[in-house]
């Protein structure tokens, strides 16, 4: 069901009213919230993929399958000394 307007329209109007940025903002954090509510439950009840998302979401630094390291300012000593400390399954996904 269309409303008649072109997405266009919208978008001019958050682009030059703060008060319907504002609004277009909430209302998208709003339906993330409850996606978010709907997720945590059926990952508690009935979804290992979904917890793992979650689990990824929450704490990368833990539960990520990729290392970022910025290496754009690092010396080679110190990109040598940072691979050093990645465990072997980190970075070919093989622990044997």
């Amino acid at each position: 069901m269309g409303t008649g307007w072109c997405k266009n329209v919208a978008y001019d109007w958050r682009n030059s009213d703060p008060d319907f940025a504002a609004a277009w903002d909430s209302a998208i954090q709003s339906g993330t919230d409850h996606l978010e509510d709907i997720a945590r439950k059926r990952a508690a009840s009935r979804s290992d993929i979904l917890l793992m998302f979650l689990l990824k979401s929450r704490n990368r630094e833990r539960f990520s399958d990729r290392i970022g390291i910025d290496f754009s300012r690092a010396t080679p000593e110190q990109v040598a000394a940072a691979f050093r400390q990645i465990p072997l399954e980190k970075l070919d996904g093989n622990t044997g």
